[in-house]
């Protein structure tokens, strides 16, 4: 998503690492490190690793990745992140048997192991990160463009849940705004906590097994419980604060979400035994 780094700026972050642009089928992306930025300008310094997910020590092959890293950049220097598994397997034994032995070479480039924000740090001491190049744009995942899911639900309700808990942050606020409710922070914080849980790579592609999902449909109607309930305390709260004096009959209050004007149906329920004018504030 192209706003990211206003995102991760934002929220405190300054660098920004992956492996999984790696994974480019098409496309090779053309920078290991670089300055990605947002729409608004915002930049987070980047740094793609050349090596995929269950990557372990070759040592001829990292010193091939060091000389085109340092052609490139400049940097003597390359992070490299090593280890077996996408999501927590980390190094094993084995791996870090042989990353011992590369310490002890003396032809061999020096070896240390040390934190991304470490590296980070020695990048802008050493470089003049300024002149790294920019990308403006997404970061495209080729790999998982026009895949299909055996849980369409799953998806359905995740897209619904993250409107309706915008939807309910949007009226919460206005009715804050108006001194007509305190923001319900720790009810939202509840239901963002579900949709996230379920957006994790096994649950929402459809790669997990029938209990998963049975706990999700559970999880997703926690969600619109919560999300319901918020939007429809808050537009009570805000209605009422409505001046409808001066439209005869019952009035109605109908509320745009959206940052634009819109055109749709809404529908009301009303009695059947009685015949229906309806008018605007125009009269």
């Amino acid at each position: 998503n192209w706003n990211m780094p206003q995102i991760y700026r934002k929220s405190g972050f300054n660098f920004f690492v992956t492996q999984k642009i790696g994974w480019n089928d098409t496309n090779l992306f053309p920078y290991h490190l670089f300055w990605w930025q947002a729409p608004d300008g915002s930049r987070i310094l980047t740094y793609f690793p050349y090596e995929r997910y269950n990557f372990t020590i070759q040592p001829y092959r990292f010193i091939d990745i060091l000389k085109q890293f340092e052609f490139n950049t400049s940097l003597k220097d390359m992070m490299i992140l090593f280890g077996l598994g996408d999501h927590g397997g980390g190094p094993t034994e084995e791996i870090l048997l042989e990353a011992e032995k590369l310490k002890d070479i003396f032809i061999y480039p020096q070896v240390k192991y040390g934190t991304a924000e470490e590296y980070f740090n020695r990048i802008i001491k050493e470089m003049d990160i300024n002149a790294l190049p920019v990308w403006k744009d997404e970061l495209y995942l080729e790999y998982h463009r026009g895949t299909y899911t055996t849980q369409a639900q799953a998806k359905y309700n995740n897209r619904k849940s993250e409107i309706l808990l915008v939807d309910a942050e949007k009226i919460s606020t206005l009715a804050n705004l108006c001194r007509s409710a305190l923001y319900p922070q720790h009810r939202l914080a509840e239901a963002w906590e579900k949709v996230m849980f379920n957006q994790f790579h096994d649950i929402l592609p459809g790669s997990s097994i029938k209990s998963v999902y049975e706990d999700s449909e559970e999880d997703y109607a926690r969600i619109r419980r919560i999300g319901e309930n918020i939007i429809e305390e808050n537009l009570d709260k805000i209605s009422s604060q409505v001046n409808t004096s001066g439209v005869p009959g019952q009035p109605v209050v109908v509320f745009n979400s959206l940052f634009w004007p819109r055109e749709a149906i809404v529908s009301i329920p009303v009695p059947l035994s009685r015949d229906y004018l309806v008018r605007d504030q125009e009269g």
